[in-house]
């Protein structure tokens, strides 16, 4: 795991989002790109969340 700050300008292992999320977390996070920008999905109940990385 590199030591100084990554691409999207934190550090590695700090919260990035904190959201209060109604219902179960059903699975693990998912990043994925489209044109060149990257997002992270997360399913909570019958919900998506996504997000997009800076």
């Amino acid at each position: 795991m590199p030591s100084g700050p990554s691409k999207a300008g934190t550090r590695p292992g700090k919260d990035q989002v904190r959201t209060p999320y109604v219902g179960s977390i059903r699975a693990n996070p998912m990043s994925f790109g489209v044109d060149g920008k990257q997002y992270v999905v997360i399913a909570v109940g019958w919900t998506l969340y996504v997000f997009g990385v800076p």
